[in-house]
């Protein structure tokens, strides 16, 4: 499941999803320079609120947000939930 959340902040639409930790941290790395993967166990496979951002031929760009802090809270408004990002898509598109 997604849930379609808004940024206040830039007036964008974002896609809020679970992902494991370990597919965030080894993106981050890689923008950093980073090109080895630690080994997380467990703690890899935790799954994280993360929030996507699409250009306006609906493609991912490489920005994310985690959603766990009080100030993503306020940041990011919660708009409602969809089955896939074809519907996100769709209500993009009607905006």
């Amino acid at each position: 499941m997604y849930t379609i959340i808004k940024d206040t902040s830039t007036d964008e639409y974002g896609l809020m999803q679970m992902e494991p930790f370990a597919k965030t941290f080894n993106e981050v790395g890689k923008y950093f320079g980073h090109q080895k993967k630690p080994d997380m166990g467990k703690v890899g496979s935790i799954k994280m609120p993360v929030i996507r951002f699409y250009d306006d031929k609906n493609k991912p760009i490489k920005d994310f947000a985690y959603y766990t802090s009080e100030a993503a809270k306020k940041r990011y408004k919660i708009i409602k939930d969809v089955k896939n990002k074809n519907e996100f898509f769709k209500f993009i598109k009607k905006t």
